[in-house]
């Protein structure tokens, strides 16, 4: 869907080649690297939606920090007819993902698919996260959370897709 959107996107396709065994860390290596035209901050994703972002490139491998990594956040919206409610997905010790920074008087209801905001450059609109299965709400907070079950099984990833966006106007004398 993406591609139908915005057909100057590319996707640049990559293996899964290793795994952080770290505790408390979501990150995999994949293959390609810079040789194949990857660099820092690039979008990854799966058929199913966002896995996450490129946050390390050498020169035939690349380093991930998936979205389920608690260092992990992006910005997203709730995909209701009801409800564009927007805030913030991160990753959570305990696995899976919370969107926080929800305003309180939005109405966000177990079942909702969250997408991708578009803000910050990094993520394209749009692209599946995952899909709220508790909303917590306190009467006393600013703000309400749900968790989200993500859409991607970042376990069992084998196989990704890299973003790879054309260069904004004011980057494009970058690096000259």
């Amino acid at each position: 869907e993406l591609k139908e959107r915005d057909d100057t996107v590319e996707f640049i396709p990559a293996r899964v080649i290793g795994r952080d065994v770290v505790p408390y860390v979501s990150a995999l290596t994949i293959d390609g690297g810079r040789a194949a035209g990857m660099e820092e901050q690039m979008a990854v994703v799966t058929r199913r939606g966002l896995a996450g972002q490129i946050v390390e490139v050498h020169p035939t491998t690349a380093r991930v920090l998936l979205i389920t990594d608690v260092n992990s956040s992006v910005s997203a919206r709730i995909q209701n007819p009801e409800s564009r409610a927007t805030g913030v997905v991160r990753g959570r010790v305990e696995g899976g993902l919370v969107m926080q920074y929800i305003a309180q008087n939005e109405r966000v209801q177990t079942g909702d698919w969250v997408i991708t905001a578009g803000m910050g450059g990094i993520f394209p609109e749009g692209i599946i996260i995952g899909q709220v299965i508790q909303v917590r709400r306190k009467d006393v907070d600013v703000y309400q959370e749900a968790l989200i079950q993500p859409a991607v099984e970042v376990d069992k990833l084998e196989r990704v897709f890299v973003i790879k966006r054309p260069a904004q106007p004011h980057e494009a004398g970058r690096g000259s």
